[in-house]
């Protein structure tokens, strides 16, 4: 890593690392989203002592949406201001005073954990970067970025799509704060796992919220005016994403070796959290091809529908298939596809029916 003295910024210093990472978050979005409204949003200090932010929403679906990220990159470091993004992305235009939160989620593309390593002001027993260098790389699956953050590390793991949360006042779907309780914290309970074994002794504090604000490559840490106070650089960034349901799974496997999992306010018995889950999919019988015939019949239920209301037929389908039958493989996919040609009058197009899919496999990573 490069170690800079700390300065205000010359006015030619680039941004261009900064675009290039934000660019693996928002290409994670527009690739998902389709044509709906994705804002990237990027909270500026403007008052340290305070606490006061100013923040940039910027529209993702917009060819410009670059320059404008890059022009705020260039304006906080000549300025001397911290700057960050939200490591999700909201479907709407929130107000420059609210960075967002995560009821604001629509769209996480991936699992960021922010850990704070041993310096000279600290006032816990933190780890070295080498031994959250080594825990990090004990993880079953290998973080894509990696940024040094000045006095900690930011660790990503990304997704191969980004996961769609419903808003939090829905009944159904998966909300942010179930992703949270289901995945960011079990993976989370993993890292914290390998840093104990590293030194009993050591802290990480829980901060793998989806909504987290965290720092941009190419920008300064303003923070600390002695000492570290390094430039953001990304050491690791060697790999495509990985699927939600892989992450699901690693959690699944850790909890059968009586691992621990951390969900919505201490560490539990893995032992405990196994049996809750069976309890919770009891009813699911897991022999397909007794699932498929009362699938079959569920759907032999359903009255045709015509355009105007395909969409909550399918989206109900779905759902029903896969997270209620439990036949998340090619069965149940090719179920869903032949009840589109049967039940819409005309057929939804085939991304149409996909996206419905993708969206309620993400849901089934609870029940993995």
């Amino acid at each position: 890593m490069s170690v800079y003295p700390f300065r205000k910024p010359e006015d030619n210093d680039s941004p261009a690392k900064g675009i290039e990472f934000l660019s693996r978050f928002v290409d994670l979005v527009n690739s998902t989203s389709g044509n709906s409204k994705m804002y990237l949003s990027l909270p500026c200090e403007v008052n340290r002592s305070e606490g006061r932010m100013y923040t940039s929403h910027i529209l993702c679906n917009n060819d410009g949406w670059q320059q404008e990220a890059t022009d705020v990159i260039k304006r906080a470091n000549k300025d001397g201001r911290n700057l960050y993004f939200n490591t999700s992305s909201t479907d709407k235009m929130l107000e420059a005073s609210k960075p967002g939160t995560i009821d604001d989620v629509r769209f996480i593309q991936g699992i960021c954990l922010d850990l704070a390593l041993r310096n000279a002001s600290a006032t816990k027993d933190l780890p070295t970067f080498a031994e959250a260098k080594q825990a990090c790389d004990a993880m079953p699956i290998a973080p894509h970025l990696v940024v040094a953050s000045g006095r900690g590390l930011h660790v990503y793991w990304l997704f191969d799509k980004a996961v769609e949360c419903s808003n939090s006042g829905e009944e159904r779907g998966l909300t942010a704060r179930k992703f949270a309780k289901e995945i960011s914290r079990p993976w989370e309970a993993m890292l914290r796992k390998n840093i104990k074994d590293i030194n009993e002794s050591y802290e990480l504090d829980p901060v793998a919220e989806p909504a987290r604000m965290l720092r941009i490559p190419g920008t300064f840490n303003w923070k600390y005016p002695e000492g570290d106070n390094e430039v953001f650089s990304v050491l690791n960034d060697d790999s495509e994403g990985i699927s939600p349901r892989d992450f699901a799974a690693e959690i699944k496997k850790a909890e059968e070796n009586g691992g621990t999992c951390y969900a919505g306010g201490g560490e539990h018995d893995a032992a405990r959290i196994q049996k809750q889950r069976s309890l919770d999919t009891a009813n699911i019988n897991v022999d397909v091809s007794y699932s498929m015939m009362r699938a079959q019949a569920y759907l032999n239920t359903i009255p045709r529908a015509p355009e105007g209301g395909r969409h909550p037929v399918i989206r109900d389908v779905a759902n029903t298939v896969i997270n209620g039958f439990g036949l998340d493989g090619s069965e149940g996919i090719q179920l869903i596809y032949n009840a589109n040609d049967s039940l819409c009058d005309p057929p939804m197009e085939d991304h149409e029916v996909q996206k419905q899919i993708d969206y309620h496999m993400n849901l089934s990573l609870i029940h993995i």
